[in-house]
């Protein structure tokens, strides 16, 4: 029981004391062991949700920190996905001993049947005076564990007990879990579909990989990430003629789903296109953005290389796959530049013959409206990704449909 998961801290009232630190570790011994010492050894393939209380002993009913978050599931479905959720930082404590509650549900058991919202309040658990675990009861956590913090405690460990990791495993909400993705990816300088297998000859496509996922916020806030952990491969279904990649992915998307597109070579960068969730099955497309092409905005930026930040380079396209010249487009956060017909200019007002404009400063999540010379207007999201350069690709649709 000595593989630390993840260790948060919230601040205490007095200015002269350590503030209370949670440092979470799993059963491995003969009580609600979970088969293992380390978060990895804990598979979670089912939605779970996290719940963590900080209350007085003698008044549990009124907590001073009430947590309850769903947990993403991570690359290799398990508990160490307990890191990806923090504590408030704004909550001082009181210079007391205080219980810390810690259960991990399954989804379907904290769900209000009246309101559809998770409630981790609807059921009163008591744990086991000599372990600390959870004590069987209907409905059961999966996991848990409480704990005591003592004023002047550097850490207070959370021993967390499998109680009935079976629930979170179940073969039921296994098979329900994953969502099929099927993919497509444009080259944004010929604006049609990457080259695919001709005649047992390599293409284009399978230089490339796709994969699929959300950006999110970092832990600290201020920008937003597309990790490895935090996206899904996607494989090459179809060669040609129309190069097809998809799966079945084990994400649940929030608000976008994002394509990237990495070209095989040295010091390539991932674009990343994004569109608004709907209903699945998904079917996106993507972008391919050569090296030369983001050289050259990078050149005409004035700029030696690629922003930690990230950065937005759009397009304005007609119905009919052209560039379109004349139009003015609008972030709902951060500027545009506009790039001049050869693309080694910076221009103001609309954009030029190139159709191409780009963004340094808005934020991931920014919506950018087109507007025609004809008064014709489409919208889609982009915004910083650190590290990637986002793709945004917006179409006229044909005025005669």
């Amino acid at each position: 029981m000595r593989a630390a998961l993840l260790a948060v801290v919230v601040a205490a009232a007095a200015c002269n004391n350590p503030p209370l630190k949670l440092v979470y570790q799993v059963a491995d011994g003969a009580s609600q062991s979970c088969g293992g010492s380390s978060c990895s050894d804990v598979k979670m393939e089912c939605d779970a949700v996290l719940s963590i209380r900080v209350v007085d002993p003698s008044r549990p009913t009124v907590p001073y920190i009430s947590v309850c978050e769903p947990l993403a599931r991570n690359r290799n479905h398990d508990l160490c996905t307990l890191a990806s959720v923090d504590l408030p930082t704004d909550t001082e404590l009181p210079k007391q001993t205080l219980e810390v509650q810690v259960l991990v549900w399954p989804r379907s058991e904290v769900i209000d049947p009246a309101t559809g919202e998770i409630d981790c309040t609807q059921t009163a658990i008591r744990f086991d005076a000599t372990n600390g675990f959870p004590i069987d009861q209907i409905p059961t956590p999966a996991l848990g564990g409480h704990a005591y913090f003592h004023p002047g405690d550097e850490q207070t460990v959370v021993t967390l007990g499998c109680t009935d990791l079976d629930a979170l495993n179940d073969p039921v909400c296994i098979g329900a879990s994953t969502v099929a993705v099927t993919a497509t990816v444009d080259d944004f300088d010929t604006h049609v579909s990457v080259s695919g297998t001709v005649s047992g000859i390599p293409g284009l496509a399978d230089r490339l990989n796709v994969s699929v996922g959300e950006p999110r916020l970092n832990p600290t806030g201020t920008s937003y990430v597309l990790n490895a952990a935090d996206a899904r491969g996607l494989d090459l279904l179809v060669p040609n003629p129309t190069p097809t990649w998809g799966a079945n992915v084990d994400l649940m998307f929030q608000q976008h789903i994002c394509l990237e597109v990495l070209e095989d070579g040295p010091q390539a960068t991932t674009a990343v296109a994004c569109d608004p969730v709907e209903t699945p099955p998904f079917d996106i497309r993507g972008i391919r953005l050569s090296k030369a092409t983001l050289q050259q905005v990078l050149t005409t930026l004035g700029m030696t290389t690629f922003p930690d930040q990230g950065m937005t380079i759009g397009i304005v396209l007609d119905d009919l796959d052209n560039p379109s010249a004349g139009s003015v487009v609008t972030p709902t956060s951060g500027t545009i530049q506009y790039l001049s017909a050869d693309r080694m200019a910076l221009v103001s007002g609309t954009t030029s013959a190139s159709g191409v404009f780009v963004s340094v400063d808005a934020p991931f999540g920014t919506d950018f409206t087109a507007v025609g010379p004809l008064g014709q207007t489409v919208k889609k999201p982009g915004g910083l990704i650190d590290g990637k350069v986002t793709v945004v690709v917006l179409q006229y649709p044909n005025q005669n449909m």
